[in-house]
């Protein structure tokens, strides 16, 4: 068998600042770690990678609030204030969009031991999806309430980030194998798919995979009438059409619909805008031929 278990939480408390969200999960995720090892050592045919897909925010101990002398303190005066936090950012911003800013102060001091200052709140206020708030929408800044939690809470505490997006950092690799044949030092994502390719036996396959379910949607549909719409931001969609068959897929999903009715397939279909390419199933053509 083939099990992916993603602590996903992690990226998305890294990508609003949100070190206690952050910590807490990956904490979750070493609980799940455990499992994966322990089954594996029992089973004595099981073969475990854990490492993440990229860095996010680079989270780190030390901020310019604790510019000079943060070194010098000791773990629990660094950690202390993340541990009187008992929300994550984005549980306390839920909180706080539900109320009146005349109960913020109560609730940060209940929930994160922060006596927040007026100066602050009038921050606060102008985040983008406080609806509450009296400011025009216009008025207000372009960050949501949790990031702006962020900059207010971890401000003062030795906690630092670079970004709210991906960072390109190194990752950390572990490995467990029953014959010891682990995946050792520093690598790049392509090594650790041959690694795994190998160890499963399916070497070379991959290509093949990618030719068969990967397949450019130009070359798919050539020879019919095709469209391709945005649905939203992220979500696009291709039709298909055939003379009385119209063929629907939207992208990131994985089924196709023909004349309403839909039909699972074994992949996700991609779009790509840089390129406005689907990128598909090569045999999915034979769907506008069905009776």
């Amino acid at each position: 068998f083939f099990l992916m278990v993603e602590g996903s939480k992690v990226d998305g408390a890294a990508h609003n600042n949100d070190a206690v969200g952050a910590i807490r999960d990956f904490l979750a995720f070493d609980e799940a770690c455990k499992e994966a090892f322990e089954f594996a050592q029992k089973d004595g045919q099981t073969l475990v990678v854990v490492l993440p897909d990229h860095g996010t925010s680079s989270l780190t101990l030390g901020s310019s609030f604790y510019n000079h002398g943060y070194d010098k303190l000791s773990l629990q005066q660094i950690m202390q204030p993340i541990a009187d936090y008992k929300l994550s950012l984005d549980s306390m911003a839920k909180l706080m969009k539900a109320v009146d800013t005349s109960q913020w102060p109560s609730l940060l001091m209940t929930y994160c031991n922060y006596d927040v200052q007026p100066a602050e709140v009038a921050y606060l206020i102008t985040a983008s999806d406080y609806e509450k708030s009296n400011l025009p929408k216009e008025q207000r800044g372009g960050l949501s309430l949790n990031r702006m939690l962020s900059q207010v809470l971890y401000g003062k505490t030795c906690i630092g980030f670079t970004s709210f997006g991906h960072t390109g950092e190194h990752v950390f690799l572990a490995c467990y194998h029953p014959n010891g044949d682990r995946l050792m030092g520093c690598h790049t994502n392509v090594e650790v798919n041959e690694y795994l390719c190998h160890q499963m036996g399916l070497d070379g396959a991959l290509p093949q995979l990618t030719e068969d379910i990967y397949a450019d949607h130009h070359e798919v549909f050539k020879d019919y009438q095709v469209t391709i719409d945005s649905l939203d931001k992220y979500k696009y969609r291709l039709t298909v059409n055939n003379n009385k068959t119209k063929l629907v897929v939207d992208s990131y999903t994985n089924f196709v619909t023909v004349n309403g009715r839909r039909y699972d397939l074994a992949s996700v279909i991609v779009y790509m805008p840089v390129n406005k390419t689907f990128y598909l199933p090569k045999n999915l053509d034979r769907y506008l031929f069905l009776k």
